[in-house]
């Protein structure tokens, strides 16, 4: 399916609610009010794996310890390095000199390799604590509750025996769920903000509550992000709109350069900027053969 076909499709779902699987399942989208009773059933499902005998992540990380599988000073090295990139990265968006933004770029990236390491390391030691099964079960019973057989919600696709039955497969619905829901996420929803099949309703309407006719607190968590996207660029396109730009994420880096812009006056550079990027930043500079080549 083409982006701008699947971008409709995805508006589509997020407006009605639901998303359908080709077997017959309708999938409620989540609000707020379906999460009410998280911490009640997150703490069922940790004593119950408490009960038996299942360890706690402390526990797990202290025997890798004792066994020196592990050891605290990595634990520390995840903070520190973290710390590291994380410094690294604001310095680097004020660097020019094309030699040190090289350097820059390499100290991050090996930084973030050894990083990713110990992060990876100390996820297999704890993938079997209770903290670990007791996320999966809450996913698991998240989507067993988002699956009905119908679109108003009224009859859930499995009773609670068929929940509590050993042999019902869990995970066969739980892949229905990723199947249909796998296209719904954080940037899929940032592009649909900024697409006219979206915006020449939205711009009609004052509030998120006229364009989904809902109340705020039963709008969905993808009602609720889109709308919050589609505020924040509206805001960006009003006070900017020399913006020339079909990328959510230029947008936001364009808008960025715009405030820096306002703050310094037009004669002003940005990393790896080129001169057609400014043009579409709708930013003026002087000397721009020159402060490019700098750059390039």
């Amino acid at each position: 399916m083409k982006e701008e076909s699947l971008l409709r499709s995805i508006l589509a779902d997020i407006i009605k609610g639901y998303s359908f699987h080709e077997s017959g399942v309708y999938i409620k989208h989540l609000c707020l009010d379906d999460y009410v009773d998280y911490e009640r059933v997150y703490q069922k499902h940790y004593d119950n794996l408490i009960k038996r005998g299942v360890e706690t992540k402390d526990d797990l990380l202290k025997r890798a310890i004792s066994q020196e599988l592990w050891s605290e000073e990595e634990d520390c090295e995840i903070k520190d390095l973290g710390d590291f990139i994380e410094r690294s990265e604001e310095s680097l968006a004020k660097v020019l000199d094309k030699d040190m933004i090289k350097h820059h770029k390499e100290e991050i990236k090996k930084n973030q390799n050894r990083r990713a390491i110990l992060i990876n390391k100390r996820e297999s030691i704890i993938q079997s604590s209770c903290e670990k099964l007791t996320d999966k079960r809450m996913h698991e019973h998240y989507v067993v509750q988002s699956l009905y057989k119908d679109r108003d919600f009224l009859t859930p696709y499995l009773s609670r025996d068929e929940i509590e039955d050993m042999d019902t497969d869990i995970g066969k619905y739980v892949g229905i769920y990723n199947d249909c829901m796998g296209n719904i996420n954080e940037d899929s929803i940032k592009k649909v903000s900024i697409k006219p099949f979206f915006t020449c309703g939205w711009n009609l309407c004052k509030n998120a509550h006229q364009y989904f006719g809902k109340a705020i607190s039963q709008i969905t968590y993808n009602q609720m992000n889109l709308a919050s996207y589609a505020k924040n660029f509206s805001n960006i396109f009003e006070a900017y709109p020399e913006i020339d730009s079909e990328d959510p994420d230029e947008i936001i880096k364009f808008a960025k350069w715009r405030q820096e812009a306002d703050k310094k006056g037009d004669n002003v550079t940005f990393m790896n900027a080129n001169a057609e990027e400014m043009k579409r930043a709708g930013i003026k500079t002087q000397n721009k053969d020159r402060q490019f080549n700098e750059m390039s």
